[in-house]
């Protein structure tokens, strides 16, 4: 009696089948969160940008970045990205924002001898990643989330109040040059600083 063979390799591909599918689930999660990425990357860069143009006072270029980062969240062709669930940023409320200083992010990276890293931070979450697979399990890390830190580092512009309060004090020290022998040509205060370099 000659026994049938039908079915013979079904579980190798049922197998086979379930392996491809996790694989092209993590594959096109991975792709996905890359290029969210980059979105997030240029989110953060224009709000550092924004910050690093001058401005009235630090506060005001604080708040233009600010700014900067909301209208580009709400922006209705990036806020699906960030409000479906699979990515999130930080809220404008958690960026980082560095303004140099002593403010800046130098203790987060090696920087060696570099000079100050200052700009805008903000938190990345890829939620897509968190996964539980059949066959293969959970690819979630032991912390719960798979997180990045997107930084736009760029050079802040002094502000016009720093400007103001340079060209102040470097007035002063002009008048004081050789024990303030030029005080005698000073007529009250009616000297003008003026910026002639970009402070």
């Amino acid at each position: 009696m000659k026994k049938r063979e039908s079915g013979f390799i079904t579980a190798e591909f049922l197998f086979a089948i379930v392996i491809a599918f996790g694989m092209s689930a993590i594959v096109f999660a991975l792709t996905f969160t890359l290029s969210t990425v980059e979105i997030g990357q240029y989110i953060v860069y224009s709000a550092a940008r924004a910050q690093a143009a001058a401005n009235f006072d630090k506060a005001s270029q604080s708040d233009a970045a600010k700014a900067k980062y909301s209208a580009l969240l709400a922006d209705k062709g990036l806020s699906s990205l960030f409000s479906n669930g699979w990515f999130t940023l930080s809220k404008v409320g958690d960026l980082e924002i560095k303004q140099g200083n002593g403010d800046n992010f130098s203790k987060d990276y090696d920087t060696g001898s570099r000079g100050d890293l200052q700009g805008v931070r903000t938190v990345f979450t890829a939620k897509i990643l968190e996964m539980r697979l059949p066959l293969i399990g959970t690819i979630t890390p032991d912390n719960g989330s798979f997180s990045a830190k997107l930084t736009g580092i760029l050079i802040r512009e002094p502000s016009e109040q720093e400007c103001e309060q340079y060209m102040d004090q470097r007035t002063q020290e002009l008048w004081n040059i050789g024990d303030g022998r030029f005080q005698p040509y000073r007529k009250g205060d009616d000297t003008t600083p003026w910026e002639d370099n970009g402070c």
